[in-house]
């Protein structure tokens, strides 16, 4: 029953999340700011506060009095903005009505017009300065790639050495259902990464999901690893599996980053995260399937 309930909130969480997708979740505050997750925000009469948009774009037809924020998303200004105007993955477009007090950062491009004014600075680390900042953000990502690794390899043997014959057991039969294991990770996955995002001025929220993340990648490292090793050494023990295995998912993002043209920046972020989805879909699975076994199991004991 309880493996039943398990499997529901996960299509739940999915299915709002596409729900979400579709129209995006706006909110707004007594202090005039205007949100927008996975959606878009057009202003159209003065706006007292800040604008801030994740995933869509913003279209500033009327003055803000705060600051500007689209995170991957295009920032379009054709009127006063007293703050600071920021695009992350993002271009930011300045018509020649449009006049910026504050600094328009951008990590992609900042596109300006005849008669456009900005007071502050600007600063571009993509778009036509990508060649001169592409080396930094290629080793900024390969860093990270890696730090979660190293992060995620320490985590991994101190949980599997206190654990040790638990995760054993859990490890013999790590490799079956493994379709199944994926569907429902995925759906975990999305649903983990939607509340991650709406919930993220809490903090809690990206802990949780953090902690969520390092233990999918454990269990999905050593489902990797004992797929690879069986051909080698079939006893091989569950230690050189979760290594094996985290080493060569590393490996293939960190060739993921480089194999694809950096030109073509979208279509290299899309085939990273789609790796990505499936490795943590994977590992994900794993866990939720393990716990639904254990709640059968101690609900059949209890019986």
């Amino acid at each position: 029953m309880k493996k039943l309930l398990i499997i529901i909130l996960i299509l739940i969480l999915f299915f709002v999340g596409a729900g979400v997708y579709a129209e995006g979740i706006s909110i707004a505050s007594d202090t005039g700011d205007n949100v927008n997750v996975l959606g878009d925000i057009r202003i159209d009469k003065k706006a007292t506060g800040n604008v801030v948009v994740v995933f869509g774009n913003i279209d500033l037809q009327n003055d803000v009095f705060g600051n500007v924020v689209a995170i991957f998303g295009n920032v379009n200004v054709n009127a006063k903005v007293t703050g600071q105007i920021i695009s992350i993955l993002g271009n930011i477009r300045l018509t020649g009505k449009s006049q910026v007090y504050g600094n328009a950062v951008s990590i992609g491009t900042i596109e300006k017009q005849s008669g456009a004014k900005v007071y502050g600075q600007e600063v571009q680390i993509l778009g036509k300065g990508m060649k001169a900042n592409m080396e930094f953000f290629l080793m900024a990502r390969t860093v990270a790639v890696v730090a979660f690794a190293i992060f995620t390899l320490l985590i991994g043997l101190l949980i599997i050495a206190v654990s040790g014959e638990k995760f054993k057991s859990i490890a013999a039969g790590i490799q079956h259902g493994t379709g199944k294991k994926i569907v429902i990770g995925f759906f975990g996955f999305v649903g983990a990464t939607i509340i991650s995002v709406l919930l993220f001025i809490t903090l809690i929220a990206p802990v949780l999901y953090l902690v969520l993340i390092v233990l999918g990648s454990i269990f999905s490292s050593i489902y990797f690893g004992k797929v690879i090793l069986k051909t080698f050494n079939p006893n091989s023990s569950i230690f050189a599996e979760f290594i094996t295995g985290l080493a060569t998912v590393t490996l293939i993002e960190i060739v993921l980053i480089y194999l694809i043209p950096q030109n073509e920046f979208l279509i290299n972020i899309l085939f990273y995260a789609i790796f990505v989805a499936f490795v943590n879909s994977l590992g994900i699975g794993i866990l939720i399937d393990l716990k639904a076994s254990r709640s059968i199991s101690g609900a059949n004991t209890d019986g």
